[in-house]
């Protein structure tokens, strides 16, 4: 029922040109996104993907195309988006975006010449491992990632965005985020398909507002404070023992049932 409603809204459509391709079965959310954005891109140079929980300032359009046009020549910026995950933004910051390890699905958009060589390959790690330049740019994404890419493989989460940041990282490149809120996510309250639990956060105040001119550097500038505290935000405790926790609490469950753990 909640399907068919989204179905017919996007049906209504009248504020833009639209093609709907509407599949006949749930094809699941890394699925979706992934064949819509092989799709435009066999047609256009620059695609963004809208999720179905975000919400977008009436300023991203204008954000988006800013930036589309200002780093298209820039392979190391992977890919911008419209808003990040609550970073606290240093006193004094000059510009109106920064650049960050951490990649964003909120309002994600890309350029085909980027999207060209992108698959869900967890091989990808084992090349970040061997790279020590790499491997730190993993670190400043956050020790979630490889916890997203083991729940993947064992199919707990249904995740295109975290192989992403590996394809990103493999690549050597950068994500752009605006300081300001140009897009929100509205989804992380327990129902989503890989946001099981409520939580505030990632939440971000949509505030962007359309500018005459967006104050952008040049070329890339990485930040240390918003790097450390991106970093901070995402490393959370339970992640720092994953595999610890996990063989705990199995153990736990067969020792209460009065059961062998040799035998598992």
């Amino acid at each position: 029922e909640n399907w068919e409603s989204v179905s017919e809204l996007v049906k209504k459509i009248s504020f833009a040109e639209t093609e709907i391709h509407i599949s006949k079965k749930n094809k699941g959310l890394a699925n979706s996104i992934i064949d819509g954005m092989n799709y435009v891109f066999e047609r256009h140079e620059m695609a963004i993907a809208l999720e179905d929980d975000i919400v977008l300032s009436y300023a991203y359009k204008d954000l988006a195309e800013t930036l589309f046009e200002k780093y298209g020549e820039n392979k190391k910026v992977m890919a911008i988006c419209g808003g990040g995950v609550g970073t606290v933004i240093p006193e004094g910051y000059e510009y109106d975006i920064y650049f960050n390890y951490r990649m964003s699905s909120v309002a994600f958009g890309t350029w085909r010449d980027r999207w060209i060589g992108f698959e869900r390959n967890p091989s990808m790690l084992k090349e970040i491992y061997s790279d020590s330049q790499k491997r730190e740019m993993l670190r400043n994404s956050g020790n979630d990632i490889e916890k997203m890419v083991f729940y993947s493989l064992t199919n707990k989460i249904d995740t295109w965005a975290t192989y992403w940041e590996l394809y990103q990282i493999s690549q050597s490149g950068y994500h752009v985020v605006p300081v300001d809120g140009y897009a929100t996510d509205i989804g992380r309250t327990g129902g989503g398909t890989n946001s099981k639990t409520c939580t505030v956060r990632y939440d971000v105040e949509l505030n962007g507002e359309k500018k005459g001119q967006y104050k952008l550097p040049d070329d890339i500038i990485l930040n240390d404070m918003i790097i450390q505290d991106t970093r901070d935000l995402m490393d959370i405790a339970e992640n720092k023992f994953p595999d610890y926790f996990d063989v705990v609490c199995a153990w736990m469950k067969l020792y209460q049932r009065n059961l062998s753990v040799l035998k598992y």
